[in-house]
């Protein structure tokens, strides 16, 4: 883990914060900043603009030819040594890395939060793609910069270029309130990469596993406007890689490669995707800040279907 001064990104002076002991290591302890206040007050309008479902498969073949070709990455195979989730197709797909790559890319001297980051695995990732400084953060973690609580995070306002963060959005408590920090903390042109878990089973403190709806609105209605939005494996593989008889995972690989395989052989690659999208494992999606409103009055409860049709 790279040394970055966290000076400049914090509200408090670094001596306002204690050191927590995790397995040897004194982190920096900012989890209890103004815990005081013992309740927030999240705003969420009771009308909003809603997505239909096409409009979640345009934003996936609004940028098809990035799924269609093989993406000629910087340096790509030197990370193949590296455990992060950035360059695996089968959890995050190589979506993630490209999008990643192109905000680096495209921000001059951008700084990085990596929101529960876990073992700090993307740290390198980010330095080698030209991120001028990483922030590595979690909730309770030995290899991170900083503990911090995502609900109430200590850093100044618009301070990050670019906020990451994986599989972590179904762990928040309260991701109304994680949602409007991730807003406050990122730069007016900022943006925020991002995946949560859909139908992937309850897995240890998981508390909301959102729907491409909770995706959407839960950034809309903190000024992020999701520009891209794709899906990882579908919970049907999931489902079937937990259960008593399909135990050999060559014979789930094989199901899975040879339903795709009729899906595309019928040329039927948006029926493929509405499928993955009803039963994705995970969501993937970016965002970018900006002055915009998914707030319309005008909507009418009917516009709320409970039915979901193929």
């Amino acid at each position: 883990m790279r040394k970055i001064d966290l000076s400049s990104f914090l509200k408090l002076n670094l001596k306002n914060f204690q050191k927590t002991k995790i397995n040897n290591s004194e982190i920096l302890d900012c989890r209890l900043y103004e815990r005081e206040k013992n309740t927030v007050k999240v705003e969420f309008p009771l009308s909003f603009e809603l997505l239909k479902q096409k409009d979640y498969i345009n934003f996936f073949f609004k940028n098809k030819e990035i799924y269609k070709k093989k993406l000629q990455y910087k340096n790509y195979k030197k990370f193949k040594k590296n455990s992060s989730k950035l360059y695996s197709k089968q959890i995050l797909g190589s979506e993630m890395f490209y999008f990643v790559q192109q905000s680096i890319i495209g921000k001059k001297n951008p700084f990085v939060l990596d929101l529960c980051s876990g073992n700090g695995e993307n740290e390198e990732i980010f330095y080698d793609l030209g991120a001028e400084g990483v922030v590595l953060t979690d909730y309770n973690s030995d290899k991170v910069h900083l503990l911090t609580d995502v609900h109430n995070m200590p850093f100044k306002d618009k301070c990050f270029d670019i906020v990451f963060t994986t599989q972590a959005i179904e762990h928040w408590y309260n991701p109304f309130l994680a949602f409007k920090e991730i807003s406050r903390v990122l730069k007016n042109d900022g943006i925020l990469i991002a995946s949560s878990s859909f139908m992937e089973r309850w897995h240890g403190n998981s508390f909301f596993h959102c729907s491409p709806h909770a995706l959407y609105t839960l950034s809309g209605i903190n000024n992020l406007h999701i520009s891209n939005f794709w899906v990882t494996n579908s919970g049907c593989y999931d489902l079937l890689r937990v259960g008593s008889i399909y135990k050999n995972k060559l014979i789930i690989n094989f199901l899975e490669y040879f339903s795709n395989f009729i899906y595309r052989l019928l040329k039927k690659d948006d029926t493929l995707f509405k499928a993955k999208l009803i039963s994705s494992k995970s969501f993937c999606f970016t965002a970018n800040k900006k002055n915009y409103s998914i707030i319309n009055s005008s909507n009418k409860l009917n516009d709320y279907d409970r039915t979901t049709k193929l």
